[in-house]
């Protein structure tokens, strides 16, 4: 059988994959253990260390991003497990991927250790808030939820540090999927060795 539309899907999944492994942002900050400090001080006030990085770092990380987080996309994370599921792989090859992308959508789903009242739910809807409600759209829905954490100053620092921190997440599960996706075209490029 012939599957060179999914094989070269995969590819591009792997060098993408790679390319945001090598971003800045992935090397100087995302690698490190992040934390949001807050001290206080008698006669100096309240101050709040949290991680930051350049916007420009910040921003080209997020539009390479956006390929494995947006199912429109032939290489988001969902159409690539489906082409894992569907295809005649190994074990080997589906039963790590289809691990690692439970895991990261109950983390996803999971409710953030810092909320501003209800906001928001899970790190889903904070990721979301923050890409889709400022870095890489206006979403008419999103953007007051956004608006309202950037205007507190004490929570606009943990929401930063907590989007980081999915990042941070969904890179190391894109270095697990990369690995997969390469053993799933290593397979494919010579399925008598996994006969």
């Amino acid at each position: 059988m012939a599957y060179g539309t999914e094989q070269e899907t995969l590819k591009i999944f792997v060098e993408r994959a790679e390319r945001v492994l090598r971003t800045r942002l992935v090397q100087q900050v995302l690698s490190r253990q992040l934390s949001c400090r807050m001290d206080w001080k008698e006669g100096q006030g309240m101050t709040i260390d949290y991680p930051d990085c350049h916007e420009d770092d910040r921003d080209a990380f997020v539009l390479s991003l956006r390929l494995f987080i947006q199912n429109n996309d032939k290489i988001s994370i969902y159409n690539i497990a489906k082409i894992i599921e569907d295809l005649p792989f190994s074990d080997a090859i589906k039963a790590p991927f289809h691990e690692q992308r439970s895991e990261l959508n109950r983390y996803l789903d999971a409710t953030p250790f810092f909320r501003a009242g209800a906001e928001p739910k899970n790190y889903r809807e904070l990721l979301n808030t923050i890409i889709y409600g400022d870095l890489s759209h206006f979403d008419p829905k999103l953007r007051p939820m956004l608006q309202r954490w950037m205007a507190d100053p004490f929570v606009w620092p943990h929401m930063q540090t907590q989007f980081l921190m999915v990042c941070q997440t969904i890179v190391l599960c894109l270095t697990v999927f990369r690995t997969v996706a390469q053993m799933a075209l290593d397979e494919l490029a010579n399925p008598s060795a996994t006969a």
